[in-house]
């Protein structure tokens, strides 16, 4: 699917509107929100035009990171559906909106110009085959702090020609913001005065003091260009209370809110399987108990076991030499805790009880297993160890674990449900039982035979 449709199909799949229009019962907003929706969409649209335009893969993680630039550049606009809503915009956010009536505000602030801090300079006119040549970033820093009048210095600076010419360019891009603010109204345009305000900068800037000078009771103001435009001045006094708005008596469909049910993650590890009982059914000691040094990590030292354990049943059926151990217990920078004579020497005698017991077995390590639960859960994980035999499959689990025998049905009641996952799995997808399940412990120099699982294949 397009980036577009994948959109439409996930607010479809997750209901969406539904969802939205439970968040609050309000006729206005709810429709505000349902046409956000259908921005969404128009933006995904715009994005597959932009790749399309630039030949370029419309995917849906770059999808997501064009949404995320378009909202720093503050380019995501929200929807305009037609609802009784007032909104507060700077004029840069009102370009290319319009409004039945606008009303603009803060006309008597002083028109800043960037005299003091970081801008760019250009002393000639941009040269595409140099276009930084002669340009170069201008930084004065405000050294006053808060004080910001009855200062000789700034007094003299703001005379200056440089500043002439900043404060000519702040008040020209002042006019350009007012020409796009009074022109968004498709009925009426009102300015709001503050009648305590000692000049109205903003407006001064336009050099029109028509707008303001006319008779306040003749009902038109007169242009420049002789004709005429209605208007009305109006002195308003704020309230002494605002009055709660009225809840919108014509209410959209709600739908009854629907009782919410913990989910389970998609995705399912059979090492997070919790403890079960368990019950052990042989017991194997082979080799001798590894000697493992103190202040040794049993994670990562398991780790440099497993790895030498899985590379020993590669190469034709050789074993892993002396050297070749040696260099993944540096790998794993465990070297220092356990010998790497006896663990060679302990995987050889893996090799040989594994021989004995099932002669001929064909062995698979690092299998990975996939599968779809009947919850719905999608079940990923690694098994260490699994042999082929003519009567089924033998699963093996590594434990790194150096617990003595007496313990060794605790690691059966912990590891249980994780053989049994993975039993199950294997039985589904190759139509074969797994007739054994053991817990290897190459530390402890022995194996311990566990409990099969329940499920069985039919044909």
């Amino acid at each position: 699917m397009t980036p577009q449709e994948a959109l439409r199909r996930v607010i479809a799949s997750c209901e969406l509107p539904q969802v939205v229009l439970r968040w609050r019962q309000d006729a206005a907003v709810a429709r505000t929100r349902l046409a956000n929706l259908d921005a969404l969409l128009d933006m995904a649209a715009q994005y597959e035009d932009a790749c399309r335009g630039t030949r370029q893969a419309a995917t849906i993680s770059g999808m997501l990171l064009w949404l995320d630039r378009q909202a720093e550049d503050g380019e995501d606009a929200l929807a305009q559906p037609g609802v009784d809503a007032v909104r507060v915009l700077t004029h840069h956010a009102a370009k290319g909106l319009e409004w039945p009536v606008v009303i603009l505000t803060d006309l008597d602030k002083e028109v800043r110009n960037r005299l003091w801090g970081i801008s760019t300079v250009s002393n000639q006119g941009v040269d595409a085959a140099a276009p930084l040549n002669d340009r170069f970033i201008r930084y004065w820093p405000w050294p006053f702090g808060k004080q910001a009048s009855g200062i000789a210095v700034k007094d003299t600076i703001d005379a200056s020609a440089i500043a002439q010419r900043y404060q000519a360019a702040a008040l020209a891009e002042a006019q350009r913001l007012l020409y796009v603010s009074m022109t968004r109204p498709r009925e009426m345009l009102v300015l709001a005065l503050k009648q305590k305000a000692k000049s109205q900068h903003w407006l001064d800037s336009l050099d029109a003091p028509w707008l303001l000078d006319g008779d306040p009771g003749a009902g038109q103001t007169q242009l420049p260009s002789g004709s005429d435009v209605s208007s009305e001045t109006l002195m308003v006094d704020p309230p002494s209370e605002l009055a709660p708005p009225q809840a919108d008596a014509t209410a959209l469909y709600w739908q009854r809110p629907q009782p919410t049910a913990e989910k389970l993650p998609l995705l399912f590890n059979p090492s997070s399987v919790g403890a079960s009982k368990g019950e052990v059914l042989d017991k194997v000691s082979f080799g001798e108990r590894l000697h493992v040094k103190p202040g040794a990590d049993w994670g990562v030292l398991g780790s440099a076991v497993h790895a030498c354990l899985a590379a020993s049943f590669t190469g034709q059926g050789t074993w892993l030499s002396e050297t070749v151990v040696s260099r993944v217990l540096d790998g794993f920078q465990v070297r220092a805790h356990i010998d790497a004579v006896a663990l060679s020497t302990q995987i050889q005698a893996i090799h040989a009880w594994l021989q004995s017991r099932w002669p001929g077995n064909k062995a698979r390590t690092e299998v990975p297993v996939k599968t779809r639960l009947p919850n719905g859960q999608i079940m990923n994980g690694r098994i260490d160890l699994l042999l082929e035999t003519e009567h089924g499959f033998v699963l093996i689990d590594h434990k790194s674990s150096p617990i003595g025998e007496d313990k060794w049905s605790d690691l059966v009641d912990t590891y249980q449900g994780q053989l049994n996952a993975y039993a199950d799995a294997i039985a589904e997808a190759s139509g074969k039982n797994v007739v054994e399940q053991w817990l290897l412990l190459p530390v402890a120099g022995g194996a311990v035979r566990c409990s099969p699982s329940h499920a069985k294949v039919t044909s």
